[in-house]
């Protein structure tokens, strides 16, 4: 056989084996990759999330005063009784604050305070962020909006 024979049967044999990477090759491998999986995580990242630094202690202890919450942009008619949210107090009377707050209610509910109880759609809210309030309200919650439950 010639060389050229050769050089044709190895290339159409498909047992020819490659040769080992090395230890090292295959780290730089892993690492090219695992850097390449976070680069893409981190700009999907900061294209679907927006961080906010909390200036205002409505949810202490639980998210203190100073700590930076990172935030998907949603409309009032996405939310869900429960959800924790973030917004902006505009206040003209004081700087504008980055809140953190918990929905106690959602489009078409209504919020009742009596007896010191909180009802939500003529049910007793039981949960630990629902103080005793003295104070008697009713406040239905229009379509698209949602009510905060705000310390």
């Amino acid at each position: 056989m010639s060389g050229d024979e050769n050089a044709a049967t190895t290339a159409t044999d498909g047992n020819e084996k490659l040769p080992e990477r090395s230890a090292r090759s295959k780290m730089r491998m892993v690492l090219v990759a695992s850097a390449a999986v976070g680069a893409l995580l981190a700009g999907l990242a900061a294209f679907l999330f927006k961080p906010h630094v909390v200036t205002g202690g409505h949810m202490e202890p639980t998210i203190k005063v100073g700590a930076t919450v990172w935030a998907v942009p949603a409309s009032g008619d996405s939310v869900a009784r429960g959800d924790i949210v973030i917004w902006e107090s505009k206040d003209n009377r004081f700087p504008t604050q980055v809140r953190v707050s918990r929905v106690i209610a959602i489009g078409g509910d209504t919020i009742e305070s009596r007896d010191n109880d909180l009802y939500l759609n003529g049910e007793v809210i039981d949960e630990p962020y629902a103080a005793p309030d003295p104070v008697r309200f009713r406040i239905p919650v229009p379509p698209t909006r949602c009510l905060l439950y705000t310390s």
